[in-house]
């Protein structure tokens, strides 16, 4: 009888242990499965993070501003320079920054001709007029060669490849600064008749081949941005509705 009732108590003390075995591995399963589910969510918040910096960083900088500030911010972030390549410079040079010397390109002969009278004659700086495509003209320089290089109304003239192409190879050349100034988005502009907007023979040169967005710059560039820009195109005719443009700065450290 004795043994009967120990081997029955044996059974129930058994039973009772391995439930309450079964209900700590239970528990332990679920605080592991609770610990795994927060660390995936920590690591979903530092991917996200991640992404989010990347995407903050792609860029560099981005500030907005109306049109009559644009430059005038933009001014106050430029470095001084003793040496400037204006590439592209049409007849309208940049004026956002007095080097001692402004070398002035463009592959239009007809637009530099209309530059020489007035900054070739009298003026306290010396302007260089190169006649040549931005192929050519880098082609000119060593690394290092020049303080700023100014794309201004530029990359939008040219395939897409082709102008990250000139752009990188800018970088290579500015001891100190590029500036690159473009229509936010693509612009349509196509160029018809006999003589372009100022009245010469660039018509080729006028055509726009790719539109552009601050994403499409890398790290480290500074963005400055006009929403409403444009509000007149070409040929001064009024555009339905205003046109955003920005300026990209990527500066050397």
């Amino acid at each position: 009888m004795r043994t009967t009732i120990r081997n029955f108590l044996k059974v129930i003390c058994s039973g009772i242990i391995r439930e309450e075995l079964r209900m700590v591995l239970y528990e332990k399963n679920g605080i592991i499965a609770k610990l795994e589910e927060e660390n995936e969510k920590k690591r979903q918040k530092i991917s996200f993070l991640r992404e989010y910096i990347r995407a903050r960083d792609r860029a560099g900088t981005v500030c907005s501003y109306d049109r009559e500030e644009l430059e005038t911010e933009l001014k106050a972030k430029l470095c001084s320079a003793e040496v400037v390549l204006d590439i592209g410079c049409g007849i309208r040079p940049q004026r956002l920054i007095r080097a001692k010397t402004h070398i002035c390109c463009d592959p239009h002969l007809e637009y530099l001709e209309k530059l020489v009278p007035p900054l070739g004659e009298g003026s306290p700086l010396c302007h260089v007029f190169i006649n040549a495509d931005w192929e050519q003209v880098l082609a000119l320089f060593p690394p290092r060669s020049v303080d700023s290089v100014f794309l201004l109304d530029v990359i939008e003239h040219l395939q897409k490849e082709k102008a990250k192409e000139l752009i990188d190879r800018t970088l290579v050349l500015a001891r100190k600064q590029v500036v690159v100034f473009t229509p936010l988005g693509y612009m349509s502009q196509e160029e018809e008749g006999e003589t372009d907007a100022w009245g010469l023979g660039g018509m080729k040169w006028q055509k726009h081949r790719s539109g552009w967005t601050p994403e499409d710059f890398s790290a480290g560039w500074d963005i400055y941005r006009c929403d409403k820009y444009h509000t007149h195109d070409s040929r001064n005719n009024h555009l339905p509705k205003p046109f955003g443009a920005f300026y990209a700065v990527k500066t050397n450290n």
